[in-house]
């Protein structure tokens, strides 16, 4: 595969370049797969086309299942985190606590936007991220074994 520094199916204006992507557990150890429920990080390695400094660099993930079923889009805008100045290269890292997917494969978008304008957007995904059982509700059952992707937690009680 063409590694994404150096891949060509992506619009925006170029002012930022997505350069790698990555995963790392709560360590920073990079993993190759991801433990449903664990705390993760999305690292997302990025170059600025020129000296300028950036501003108002709002940063997007999406996941969606092999057959393009969208699961969650998450923007740091959604979160009131907008980035700057930034130049060069760096990574942009985001921490999804108690990661809610089931097991299984899945693909991982991801986009630039600087000033609500679209810089960058590798249109065929940045990657693909390996989903694995794991103790997501701490009781030592994994949940629901059929095609459920999501996974989620709730408080219950009898009246």
């Amino acid at each position: 595969a063409t590694p994404l520094a150096q891949r060509t199916d992506r619009t925006g204006n170029g002012a930022v370049r997505l350069t790698s992507c990555r995963v790392e557990d709560a360590g920073r150890q990079r993993i190759s797969s991801i433990i449903s429920g664990k705390d993760i990080t999305f690292v997302l390695g990025y170059a600025c086309r020129a000296a300028d400094r950036l501003s108002k660099v709002d940063v997007g993930i999406s996941v969606s299942t092999n057959s393009d079923q969208l699961l969650f889009v998450l923007y740091s805008g959604y979160t009131g985190r907008l980035f700057g100045p930034i130049n060069g290269a760096g990574e942009f890292r985001c921490t999804i606590r108690r990661f809610p997917l089931a097991p299984g494969s899945y693909r991982l978008g991801a986009r630039v936007l600087i000033g609500g304008e679209e810089a960058d957007w590798p249109r065929d995904g940045v990657g693909e991220i390996e989903v694995v059982a794991g103790d997501f509700y701490g009781t030592g059952s994994q949940g629901y074994e059929g095609t459920a992707p999501l996974m989620i937690t709730g408080d219950w009680m009898v009246d």
